[in-house]
């Protein structure tokens, strides 16, 4: 029986918390961080050179660290407060040290990355950014938590370390920045080719591990091709915990040289469980893949549509090329799309759809968008460039790395695609439609 209990670990991580970027950042002369694991548990001890009277966590998705994260001591509390989780000491005293107990547990996190990945052959995957913290000085809101970190991590001798595409054993040091990094500890063997390092979980059904072996490579070829080559090869980790008991999915996402992809729940162990999901694994790490090569180009929070969108748009088209999925398949996918994108719509413009929590729209209408943008670039160079030719120069265009907003975007990919597109899609984003169907319509027929 496939179990995802972890072995009997003992790790330690160092961090030293550089700060940078506020007001206090001179009289702060660091943080350490000591993380041990044992089983299930991790118990994380934070230690600061100056005394402060809080300490509030750089990431702050939701309130699952104040609901399942404990203090050791009972003369602390985890809070949140102000959209951020903080730690502090009860009677409201200063303190330099501050011990929690946290479950190692995978807890879904909305629009970030889950703090813990298992295995289900003892292995476990870690995000570095949720334990990135900052001690509370002159600035009392929390403001301008910032690394970088530099951190250690330590682990006993029958237990490897994998991070940034290196196999380390006892320790391996790292500077931590800006959204962290997955470190993977455990005994698993990582397997190379010419795209990508990846460690696979051996318990993941053959029915998801198969097309993964097959297709993935493929899907990474067809982006080197297409767009500017990665600088590393990246890392792909494929996690699988058949003990989660609060239903099953799989979630994922992609952080600087590394591609993720986390299944949970026993139903993936049933054979009919994984019909008509190989295509959407597919597309989700035809996605994701996209995003690294992708070169870092993004939307401002309100043009995530171009991120999410041409990702979106990205898997599309390297899955039809390749062959990799049904025809049938894409088509739902794009009829879904528009039946979703004009639900979004008809609540008010995309440019607040984050606003309203409907992160999704972004997916659903972005890909409508930028598979008008690759039509319309086809028609005008008569197939002599697409959608990837576009975004190459856009890569190399981006020199300052800067969020891009919506109208300067579209600004930039009118001499591609014409005004009459560009002044549609920024109608699209800015707008209140009594009719985007009738829009949507218009888009689809371009």
């Amino acid at each position: 029986m496939l179990s995802n209990t972890l072995p009997r670990l003992l790790m330690t991580v160092l961090v030293t918390l550089q700060l940078v970027g506020c007001a206090s950042t001179a009289q702060r002369d660091g943080v350490v961080l000591e993380l041990s694991a044992d089983g299930r548990r991790l118990d994380v001890s934070y230690r600061f050179a100056r005394a402060t009277t809080a300490m509030v966590f750089a990431r702050n998705p939701d309130d699952s660290r104040s609901a399942h994260w404990r203090t050791a001591s009972a003369d602390f509390e985890i809070v949140r407060e102000d959209g951020k989780e903080w730690v502090r000491r009860v009677d409201g005293g200063r303190f330099s040290t501050a011990e929690l107990i946290v479950p190692a547990a995978y807890r879904p996190l909305p629009k970030d990355y889950a703090a813990f990945s298992p295995f289900s052959d003892g292995g476990l995957l870690i995000h570095s950014g949720r334990f990135q913290v900052c001690p509370v000085g002159a600035r009392k809101d929390g403001e301008d938590c910032e690394g970088p970190w530099s951190m250690r991590i330590r682990v006993p001798t029958d237990v490897h370390i994998l991070l940034s595409g290196n196999r380390y054993e006892r320790s391996a040091d790292w500077l931590d920045t800006s959204d962290g990094t997955k470190i993977y500890l455990g005994s698993a063997q990582p397997a190379a080719d010419s795209s990508f390092i990846q460690v696979v979980d051996p318990g993941l059904p053959l029915e998801i591990s198969g097309p993964m072996s097959e297709s993935l490579p493929k899907i990474m070829a067809y982006f080197e091709q297409k767009l500017p080559p990665l600088v590393r090869r990246p890392m792909l980790y494929a996690s699988y915990d058949p003990d989660y008991a609060h239903g099953y999915g799989h979630q994922g996402g992609t952080l600087p040289d590394q591609i993720f992809m986390h299944f949970y729940g026993s139903v993936w162990r049933e054979t009919d469980a994984t019909g008509g999901t190989a295509e959407d694994i597919l597309w989700f790490f035809a996605h994701e893949a996209s995003h690294l090569f992708q070169h870092g180009v993004s939307g401002t929070r309100d043009a995530s549509w171009i991120h999410e969108g041409s990702a979106e748009a990205f898997a599309y088209l390297a899955l039809e090329s390749l062959g990799l999925v049904p025809t049938a398949y894409l088509d739902e996918r794009r009829r879904r799309s528009v039946e979703a994108c004009r639900e979004a719509l008809g609540k008010g413009p995309l440019a607040e759809a984050a606003d309203r929590g409907e992160f999704s729209g972004y997916y659903d209408c972005g890909l409508l968008m930028f598979l008008a943008v690759d039509n319309a670039i086809r028609t005008r160079s008569g197939e002599r460039q697409d959608l990837s030719s576009f975004w190459s120069a856009l890569i190399a265009g981006n020199a300052s790395d800067e969020p891009w907003t919506s109208p300067k975007f579209l600004s930039y990919a009118t001499p591609w695609v014409g005004k009459d597109l560009t002044q549609t899609l920024l109608t699209l984003v800015t707008d209140k439609h009594d009719d985007p169907g009738e829009l949507l319509a218009g888009l689809e027929s371009r």
